[in-house]
């Protein structure tokens, strides 16, 4: 995915009576929260009445540029491809993808699979009671 932006959010748990209180981000800014539109790495201070934080922990926001590519083909197999209590949205090609299925889908799952051309549901695929599941045909590009 392509980073378009990012917000940041400064968590604070702030007790007793403060003359100032100051956030700083590596930015420059001096809100509670950033958006950021490039990849870089962001840490705040608080600063409390002249007494300055040490640095937050790092946050690396990436980008590389490139969305990844919409596969051709997919083999789902059990057990490296099973779930439960998720949902996902499996995708190939929307004009020739393909999406084979031998994996088990467990009941709080919500899972959806798109292909362009098939869907194939091998005789060990499973759902089980209580879950989510669609085949469509359509997919990514």
């Amino acid at each position: 995915m392509v980073l378009t932006t990012a917000k940041i959010f400064m968590n604070r748990a702030i007790q007793g009576n403060l003359v100032l209180l100051v956030r700083s981000w590596s930015t420059g800014a001096t809100t509670n929260n950033i958006t950021v539109t490039t990849a870089g790495t962001y840490n705040a201070t608080c600063t409390v009445n002249a007494c300055t934080s040490i640095s937050s922990n790092s946050i690396i926001i990436t980008d590389n540029g490139v969305c990844p590519p919409c596969p051709q083909t997919l083999t789902l197999q059990s057990p490296a491809d099973d779930y439960s209590s998720v949902k996902i949205i499996k995708e190939t090609n929307a004009t020739t993808g393909t999406i084979t299925a031998t994996n088990k889908i467990s009941s709080n799952a919500n899972i959806t699979y798109r292909a362009g051309k098939n869907i194939t549901l091998n005789p060990t695929f499973q759902t089980q009671s209580g879950a989510i599941f669609k085949a469509e045909i359509g997919g990514c590009n």
